[in-house]
């Protein structure tokens, strides 16, 4: 059913045909937007002299840069965060919001030397889609973007059962608490993540 090859080998075929025609210093700024959130001058210097499949090859050796752990927050944030005022409201924003995992994922585009798996694991968290409005635990959504990261140069087919196996895909596309069929057929399991992998999972955001 799923092709097992790597993300990294497509990636290849891909930008096979822009990367050998990639002679100019202007053609390497391009494709390094496109690949990554965007290369330094040095870096578009130090590569434009280089046989240009090798900076994929270089990318996916590189080791993941991750979300950090964070621990679920209290149920009232009266009790996580006392106080009042601007203490208060910064308490908020720092512990009861995606903040903390924004400020790590500009990090992570700024700064982390493997662009190309940071940027195809934002491209997958547009198709593989959970959402902080319905998943308001970052300490949930942490370890769902690093299944992404993790998982961005790697096999289709297992990134697919990481994503359907983790909590907050769980939560937001209703398999929690979902319940089997009955024998009368009064009760039927909740669907809705079944529509989503053979739709939008498998056939992306053009074919539908």
């Amino acid at each position: 059913m799923f092709k097992r090859s790597s993300l990294a080998a497509g990636l290849l075929v891909l930008f096979s045909g822009l990367l050998q025609a990639a002679g100019s210093q202007s053609d390497w700024s391009r494709f390094l937007d496109q690949a990554g959130f965007g290369p330094t001058p040095a870096e578009t210097d130090a590569w434009a002299q280089q046989d240009p499949l090798a900076w994929i090859q270089s990318q996916a050796a590189l080791p993941p840069t991750l979300y950090p752990s964070l621990l679920p927050y209290p149920s009232s944030s009266q009790t996580g965060c006392p106080g009042t005022g601007m203490v208060y409201t910064a308490c908020i924003t720092q512990n009861y919001t995606m903040y903390p995992l924004q400020v790590q994922f500009f990090q992570n585009a700024l700064l982390s030397p493997d662009q190309l798996r940071q940027k195809v694991a934002f491209s997958l968290s547009q198709i593989l889609v959970v959402s902080g409005n319905k998943v308001r635990q970052p300490s949930s959504m942490s370890p769902y973007l690093n299944v992404l990261v993790n998982g961005a140069l790697g096999n289709f087919r297992d990134l697919l059962q990481n994503v359907t196996l983790n909590p907050a895909m769980g939560q937001y596309l209703d398999m929690v608490n979902s319940d089997p069929a009955s024998s009368n057929g009064i009760v039927k399991p909740n669907e809705n993540y079944a529509r989503e992998v053979l739709q939008l999972f498998s056939l992306g955001l053009y074919l539908l």
